[in-house]
């Protein structure tokens, strides 16, 4: 018998925007850079990419574009109610989709594959041992 690929659901803290996919993410990241601590409020950023076209997505969002000094964007969806940061696209990853983990809610979710920006990692931030690290991308 085929097992079939366990759906996963990320939502806002209100709940009515989401995201499905039953897809596993192709590249779990953290980063610590100066943009994802601004855009997530947190001491990093936690994302998941996935396969774009293997991603439902619902509910009103707040869309901000936001152009690196390379000149590529991100753009970012937040749910128009409660604010909270859902999924972004990159100029520079077009087929991809990206997720916030902890949107998730899922303690299980996998872990990254490396940690990006530790240049500007907060001072009191242990990471894990032998989880790759990169001072820049």
């Amino acid at each position: 018998m085929e097992r079939l690929p366990a759906e996963r659901r990320a939502a806002c803290l209100c709940g009515p925007c989401t995201a499905m996919t039953t897809a596993e993410p192709l590249l779990v990241t953290a980063c610590a850079c100066i943009d994802c601590q601004r855009k997530g409020g947190g001491a990093f950023g936690y994302n998941a990419f996935f396969p774009a076209d293997s991603v439902a997505t619902r509910g009103e969002t707040l869309i901000y574009t936001h152009r690196f000094d390379s000149g590529r964007a991100e753009t970012a969806h937040r749910c128009a109610v409660c604010g909270s940061p859902m999924w972004f696209t990159m100029d520079a990853l077009p087929s991809l989709i990206g997720l916030r983990a902890g949107t998730f809610a899922d303690p299980a979710f996998p872990q990254p594959a490396g940690f990006f920006f530790t240049r500007s990692l907060h001072h009191w931030l242990t990471l894990p041992e032998g989880l790759p690290q990169r001072k820049t991308l």
